[in-house]
């Protein structure tokens, strides 16, 4: 059985926009439930929540309003159920389960984006090299005493990155036409910690009662863009005519 439509809430975004530690920071929360990406397909947050199975999955591919459904009906009478239910999705995902929850202005939504689109592409591009998409293949190789990997470095393509932050852009635009009617806040990625409490009370609970922020976590790349190119010099020059800053 679904919990009451005023304690449900969407996180949309996009990849390497900081999303994991959001879900942190809302899950701290002794009243908030923030499920991570529930409909990534390989069934990561099913895992981690105990309720991967065939069906699940068949579920998760075929009906993704039903699965829905039923993950918020587990969710809201297990053992660690808790008022507010929420999860997220990037925006690239099953367009049916954002048309869902678009025409459903119980939802309240959550848009968080990156300011530093640089920052985000680039940790985009080494991320599909390495094949690494969070910081657990490094905190497993620092439990095992193993040594980090010198990371890839790759080439800044200027009308790649255009087309991307054109791409962005656009997608954004279009959720917010989306969900206009709905309650929305809109977040930064360079603001979570400082944005938590108003996001919390926007929740509908007391931000008092949260745990201590959690900490960014550990950076996948060097907080200098430069660092990460190949070509630093263009780089450098795309930023200085586009007024773009080089830390991530």
């Amino acid at each position: 059985m679904p919990i009451p439509p005023l304690q449900r809430y969407v996180i949309l975004s996009t990849p390497r926009s900081g999303s994991s530690h959001l879900v942190a920071a809302l899950e701290a929360h002794a009243q908030v439930a923030c499920l991570g990406e529930v409909f990534n397909p390989h069934g990561g947050a099913l895992k981690r929540l105990g309720y991967y199975d065939e069906q699940m999955m068949t579920l998760l591919a075929e009906q993704p309003i039903v699965y829905l459904d039923k993950l918020m009906g587990l969710c809201a009478h297990g053992p660690a159920a808790k008022p507010v239910f929420g999860f997220k999705m990037m925006l690239h995902h099953d367009e049916r389960v954002i048309d869902h929850v678009s025409a459903d202005p119980a939802w309240k939504v959550i848009l968080l984006r990156r300011n530093n689109l640089l920052a985000q592409w680039s940790s985009l591009q080494i991320a599909k090299i390495t094949g690494e998409w969070s910081s657990k293949g490094k905190k497993r190789r620092a439990a095992a005493g193993q040594p980090e990997p010198e990371a890839p470095r790759i080439e800044f393509k200027p009308k790649a990155f255009a087309a991307y932050c054109e791409k962005v852009s656009s997608r954004y635009a279009t959720i917010r036409e989306q969900v206009a009617g709905h309650e929305l806040f809109e977040i930064d990625t360079e603001h979570i910690d400082a944005q938590r409490d108003a996001l919390l009370a926007f929740l509908g609970v007391n931000p008092a009662l949260a745990a201590p922020a959690p900490g960014a976590g550990e950076r996948q790349n060097s907080s200098s863009l430069e660092e990460r190119f190949t070509n630093a010099e263009a780089v450098r020059r795309y930023a200085r005519e586009h007024g773009m800053p080089l830390a991530g």
